[in-house]
Parts: C-alpha cells; structure tokens; sequence
C-alpha cells in the first residue's frame, strides 16, 4: 500500500548556506501547512507522486480535483478494511490535526457551503463539483463507524499507556492532551519535530552492490508531543492558521 498512497517523511530542506538541514516545525509559517510529505518508492520523476501527497498538494489549490481524489479514496476505504486502516492511522499533512483522516469532514464541509454551490442548476462546472461533493460526503457517512472503531482502539491503547507507563513514559508530564479536553486524542503520540541540535551520525552502510550503496544516518533533533485540536495545535500555540484570501 506504501507504494500506491506513500510513505510518510517529515518535510526537510536544507537551506543555502547552512550546515545542518531544517526539519519539521522550521519549515512552518502557518500551522495548516505541510510538516509531512508522502513519498512512493517506486515513482522519481517530478510529476509523479503518490496519491495522498497529490491529494494534500491540490487541496485549497485545485479543489475540484482534490474532491475528486478524495472521493476515490474513501471509495477504496468503503470497500477494504485494510486500506481503511492504513488511511486513518496515517500521521497527519499538517500540525493541526492528529490523523490524516481528520481534515475530511471539516474540509468536505466547507466546500459544501461554499455559496457558488447554488449556481449547480444552471452552471456545469459547480454541478460536477456538488456531484462529487455528495458521492464523497455518502462514502464518508458510511466509513463513520469503522473510523469509530479505529478511534475506538487508538483510546484504549492511549489509557493503558497513561496507566503502566511502559511506552512514552514521559507523555503524561509532557502532554497537553492529559488534561484538555479540546486536544484530538490519538496513539500513538505524534510528535512536533524542530531544530537539529547535533551532527548526523551513520549507524548503517552498505556497499557491497557496485550498483547500489545504502546508508543510514541518526540525528537529533528537539521534539515535543503534538497537541492538535484541529484548528491549531497547543503545543506550538505561537504559530497561526493561515487563512483563505477570499
């Protein structure tokens, strides 16, 4: 499934003339922009890219397409547990959320009330656009209760970390999620990541194809338990939402 929806890579670039590249929290102005990208192992040219990177990549851009991806994707989820599964506990495009599956419903939503939505009977344009907003929005009323479920799961495993401690042993002091209720609840904890504060070190490499060497590189970096509450996020509560132009 990897190969078709995408990897998921925290957003990375390193700008001129630094010597360490900038991760995650750096690269973000506004906290409804992209901290993860979705990377397909089997595609390298420019354009081609994996489904939900093209999907987060149209979004508020090329909303009809984006509608239209999404449809086809919830569709896919409709008819595969598996794949469901695989979606929803994705991490998140964007700070503000705590799953990749958050955003539909609002997103969905907004689209809907869109007002040139009413000009469906007489423009065609719109009248597609209202066509797949309506087959997008049925797929999704009839994912609710897998989604529930997942949810469901994700809850349980949260309170038994709480409670033994054994994993994320420092997520009770150190999240805003323990005590607020407005913090989308989710396991297992995503985390913000910001400034690398060493040099990279090489834990892995492997030379032995003459075509191919693997290397594998460990850094450090700050970090902190992301607390979303799908508008924002509390552990960064500086950083803005941008808003639309219109």
């Amino acid at each position: 499934m990897e190969w078709v929806f995408g990897v998921p890579e925290v957003v990375s670039r390193k700008v001129y003339g630094d010597s360490k590249s900038k991760y995650g929290l750096e690269l973000v102005d506004r906290i409804n922009e992209e901290s993860m990208k979705f990377s397909s192992p089997i595609l390298f040219g420019a354009a081609d890219e994996a489904l939900i990177a093209q999907i987060v990549k149209c979004k508020g851009r090329f909303d009809v397409q984006c509608i239209s991806c999404l449809k086809e994707l919830l569709s896919l989820m409709r008819k595969d547990s598996q794949i469901a599964r695989f979606v929803f506990h994705l991490p998140p495009a964007a700070y503000q959320c705590a799953r990749f599956t958050d955003w539909f419903r609002p997103y969905l939503e907004e689209q809907l009330a869109d007002p040139s939505i009413a000009s469906a009977a007489t423009n065609q344009y719109f009248r597609n656009k209202y066509d797949l907003l309506a087959k997008a929005m049925s797929h999704l009323e009839a994912l609710e209760p897998t989604f529930a479920e997942f949810e469901k799961e994700q809850q349980e495993k949260l309170a038994l970390c709480l409670e033994k401690k054994e994993q994320f042993s420092d997520l009770e002091a150190n999240w805003a999620g323990v005590e607020n209720p407005e913090v989308i609840k989710h396991f297992p904890p995503q985390l913000i990541v910001g400034k690398q504060v060493a040099d990279e070190r090489l834990v892995f490499e492997d030379d032995k194809d003459p075509l191919v060497k693997v290397e594998i590189f460990e850094l450090d970096c700050e970090y902190g338990y992301s607390a979303p509450t799908g508008m924002f996020n509390l552990q960064v509560p500086h950083v803005e939402v941008r808003a639309s132009a219109y």
